[in-house]
């Protein structure tokens, strides 16, 4: 009888050591899965806010750039007489602009400048195959002008090169 009681009261202690396990796993696999949804809500939350921040970036570029293309077609126009100039005519000058930078251009600069009049918008792969050069040499001939026209850092720079080649052009 001694042993069963004994073996008896083991048991219910073994038992209760089990339940108490179990109680303390399923806890852990709750704090576990709470996290988890923590963790996962957060990084939800997280990628919305860049998503949105990404598209007004995106949103805020295409505007400057469609205002610098506007400023360009305008730039294009000659205003100060009041008589508007087909803009598909329009031509840059060669003195007036080699005057306003203290320096010749080369033939190579001269055609990436009436490329870009063109259309300003356009690659360095386009405008390597527009004047029969490679990419590295367009790529030098724009960095050489972006330095002759004093062109900050801005993200269009083609745009904002011939814009400033125009204006010197104008005026003559």
């Amino acid at each position: 009888m001694i042993r069963e009681a004994v073996k008896n009261e083991f048991e219910i202690k073994l038992n209760d050591n089990k339940l108490k396990n179990q109680k303390e796993q399923e806890q852990l696999k709750l704090d576990q899965l709470k996290t988890t949804s923590i963790i996962i809500g957060i990084s939800v939350i997280l990628v919305r806010i860049l998503l949105f921040y990404g598209r007004n970036i995106i949103k805020i570029n295409n505007e400057k750039r469609r205002e610098l293309l506007d400023e360009l077609e305008l730039l294009k126009k000659d205003d100060s007489s009041g008589i508007i100039v087909d803009v598909s005519n329009f031509e840059l000058n060669r003195v007036t602009l080699e005057k306003s930078i203290d320096r010749k251009l080369n033939d190579t600069d001269w055609n990436v400048l009436n490329i870009l009049l063109e259309s300003p918008e356009v690659t360095n792969k386009v405008i390597a195959e527009k004047a029969f050069l490679s990419i590295d040499g367009i790529g030098s001939s724009l960095r050489r002008m972006y330095d002759y026209f004093e062109i900050e850092k801005t993200k269009y720079k083609k745009i904002a090169l011939i814009k400033e080649a125009i204006e010197r052009s104008r005026k003559a």
